[in-house]
């Protein structure tokens, strides 16, 4: 041993030592893999929560191609199941064997169908850019509760998720994830299905209705509609006749000249037109 060399362990301190998880049983047979060389013709890439391959994607895989090296390809993670592997991480380098006419790849290899998704997002929360999309998809195969309510609510809505990175969204169609987590935390399941509703009723060929500041706009302004026992109906017809973009718009000027955010100018907005000729039961579009 060096001067300029060290043992891992000694990088360990004592704080590091409590970061691990009282009662944790690092070797519970359910989190137990092994390490195998295992045949690229095995493996196989679950489309229910795995990323799709972009032209972004495609461009990695040529890369890792053009500057292969074993110690960079490193070991890949599967999970066995019904006598295949499914890639949970290196899809790309998966891809790039398969090219590449290697019949063999490293691989930390776990079993159990539970596992694979769950493992999927751990792996990519921490290491890996992965969009919320796919981290939502893998959170449903896993069985995550807000994820299934989420999943069930979008399906009865036929609201997809299924959206490449990069490409423009097409009617009933989101990217959204996060912000929907966060509204039904705030608001609850049902003001958000109704906001929804109306957004792709209202807006049926509009491939940007369901963006982000369009989603959180209908939502704070149908939570306070609900709350004011006003006309729901006739908040439906004021999203149906508005113009979504020169919403968007607007708000982003009133965010320029009086600060605030994008989506509590919409949602002023949006609310204007709804108090609009009304001499009573106005919800006031003040913020």
């Amino acid at each position: 041993m060096t001067a300029s060399t060290r043992p891992v362990s000694d990088m360990v301190d004592a704080w590091l030592r409590k970061q691990v998880p009282e009662g944790v049983c690092l070797e519970s047979p359910d989190r137990a893999a092994s390490f195998e060389m295992i045949p690229v013709s095995d493996l196989i890439i679950d489309g229910h929560y795995q990323r799709s391959m972009s032209a972004k994607g495609r461009s990695t895989v040529a890369r890792i191609i053009a500057e292969f090296d074993w110690l960079r390809f490193g070991a890949i993670s599967v999970v066995r199941k019904d006598g295949k592997l499914s890639v949970v991480d290196g899809q790309h380098r998966a891809v790039a064997a398969a090219a590449m006419g290697i019949q063999d790849v490293p691989a930390m290899v776990a079993v159990g169908e539970a596992a694979e998704a769950a493992t999927f997002v751990a792996i990519n929360d921490v290491r890996t850019a992965v969009t919320p999309v796919d981290k939502f998809r893998a959170k449903v195969a896993a069985g995550d509760p807000d994820a299934l309510e989420l999943g069930a609510m979008l399906a009865e809505l036929e609201i997809s998720t299924d959206v490449l990175p990069g490409i423009p969204l097409r009617p009933r169609q989101t990217r959204s994830i996060s912000v929907l987590y966060k509204l039904i935390k705030a608001h609850g399941r049902g003001i958000v299905f109704t906001a929804l509703e109306m957004l792709t009723d209202g807006q049926p060929d509009n491939a940007d209705a369901l963006t982000s500041l369009n989603i959180e706009a209908v939502t704070i302004v149908t939570a306070k509609v609900i709350a004011a026992k006003g006309d729901i109906d006739r908040l439906a017809t004021v999203i149906e006749e508005s113009d979504f973009e020169q919403i968007a718009d607007n708000a982003r000027q009133l965010s320029k000249i009086s600060g605030g955010s994008n989506k509590s100018h919409a949602a002023f907005l949006l609310l204007r037109t709804y108090d609009k000729g009304l001499k009573g039961g106005r919800i006031g579009s003040s913020e």
